[in-house]
């Protein structure tokens, strides 16, 4: 039996919660295709897409006991499809992106796209529907969905359909017996409860030590809802990046780790020298999922790893002291901890305040407003999307690009990272706006020591 609605668990209800009371809008990614893409192509490739995953379909609704994933009765191509001609992916371009703010309990999707051009598509999605990993899935099912329709055309109009762009692309009574997977289960299911302590009660876990001599960072501003966000766009080149790669490996360390360290000695004339700072890299829980059990077994359908859904976690805080020197070191030390928090299967234990008091019908705003005015949790979050490597028959993507609003009450800063064989790595460096407080070059500087200290 195919699930088409189920009730949000607590990890879900967080990401409905927070775009609800409007204290975080979208992320994004931004694909460039090795082949043209034509709007009839699009329309269909999203048809066929929307109908084998058909969480996009749907819309979160209120119930009298929760809140559940509900499919949206009839969607039209211009509800979620725009066009552009002009395809540069400008730090203007993520800024204006980041300001589109889904509705939720209504019969819209939650996700859009923009077609740039004639060979960048940029996805847009609301946080309690899809993360990050989800955001790379949906680019590697069009490219397959792409080729498909290419290659079988009868065979797509046989088993999908097609009218025309200006005809439904989902219909809910036309298309439920075709809906191909279930929706994708609560990560919850597969995890620890949230009462379970995830240090095992551990008062030494590294994420509960704080440098002594040091008081808490308090972060640039204020937590506040209203505030402009500046993204800063840097790449590496393929070259380069290899090259750093292989520093990585040789090093014994991840990419990831490397980044966190260098990213805290690059903004340490920011935060001062009197403060420790704390610093988060989001996890996909999505290694976690089994087929075992009743909600497990539907996994079995899934083809690969394209499970969607929202499936992140907000990470375990390095609390770093003042850093003055690049140690490889200390970028060992912070890849074991990462190591150890990607195999914790207890870490919804950091949300268990939130899963005490929340209500699962309400937009529990009080949670959030309480933040006002206090600092933020994080100097910094990093969210590391990892290698796309996209393909099916001729097309390719050769590029991506990874940004997200930088929510209300979350860091002073956010690293969004993605990279490519062809593009090489792009990073997103976002932050609060403020012409007193300039923060031009910090991206640059960033990539300058990333490359100085691989390298040198």
């Amino acid at each position: 039996m195919t699930i088409i609605s189920r009730p949000l668990s607590v990890v879900e209800n967080f990401f409905r919660s927070r775009t609800a009371v409007g204290y975080y809008t979208n992320f994004q990614l931004t694909a460039t295709y090795s082949e043209k893409i034509s709007l009839e192509l699009l329309g269909k490739a999203l048809r066929k897409t929307l109908i084998d995953y058909h969480i996009l379909a749907c819309n979160i609704q209120k119930g009298t006991e929760y809140c559940s994933y509900e499919p949206i009765e009839e969607i039209y191509l211009n509800d979620i499809v725009e066009s552009q001609i002009n395809d540069e992916i400008s730090e203007e371009f993520l800024k204006k992106v980041s300001d589109i703010q889904f509705q939720l309990y209504t019969n819209k999707p939650l996700f859009k796209v923009i077609l740039l051009g004639n060979f960048k598509i940029c996805a847009i999605f609301e946080h309690s529907i899809a993360d990050g990993i989800a955001g790379v899935h949906f680019h590697e099912i069009l490219i397959e969905n792409f080729d498909f329709i290419q290659r079988n055309p009868i065979e797509f109009e046989q088993e999908y359909g097609w009218v025309g762009i200006n005809s439904p692309i989902f219909n809910l009574n036309q298309d439920q017996d075709k809906i191909k997977y279930s929706l994708p289960p609560p990560v919850d299911y597969f995890l620890e409860h949230y009462n379970v302590d995830y240090s095992n009660n551990d008062p030494n876990h590294y994420s509960k030590i704080t440098p002594p001599g040091y008081e808490k960072w308090k972060g640039r501003f204020p937590s506040c809802r209203e505030f402009s966000s500046a993204f800063k766009l840097v790449n590496i080149s393929p070259i380069k990046i290899n090259q750093i790669l292989q520093k990585c490996k040789k090093e014994g360390v991840t990419l990831t780790a490397f980044i966190e360290v260098v990213e805290a000695l690059t903004l340490q004339p920011v935060f001062g020298d009197s403060c420790y700072t704390s610093h988060k890299v989001a996890m996909n829980l999505r290694r976690h999922l089994s087929v075992e059990g009743d909600l497990g077994k539907h996994l079995e359908n899934y083809p690969n790893h394209k499970v969607l859904g929202t499936m992140a976690h907000m990470g375990l805080s390095e609390n770093f002291p003042p850093i003055k020197e690049f140690s490889w070191d200390l970028v060992r030390s912070v890849n074991s901890n990462i190591l150890q928090s990607v195999a914790n299967k207890k870490v919804l234990n950091v949300s268990k305040a939130f899963n005490d008091i929340a209500s699962p019908i309400d937009d529990n705003k009080e949670i959030f407003t309480s933040q006002a005015g206090k600092t933020r949790p994080d100097a910094i979050k990093i969210s590391n999307l990892g290698f796309v490597q996209a393909s099916s028959g001729n097309w390719n993507i050769t590029d991506v690009v990874f940004s997200q609003d930088l929510a209300v009450i979350a860091a002073d800063f956010m690293l969004n990272i993605v990279s490519t064989k062809a593009g090489g790595l792009n990073f997103v460096l976002s932050f609060i706006d403020n012409p007193e407080l300039e923060l031009t070059d910090v991206a640059n500087t960033l990539k300058d020591n990333l490359l100085k200290f691989a390298l040198e």
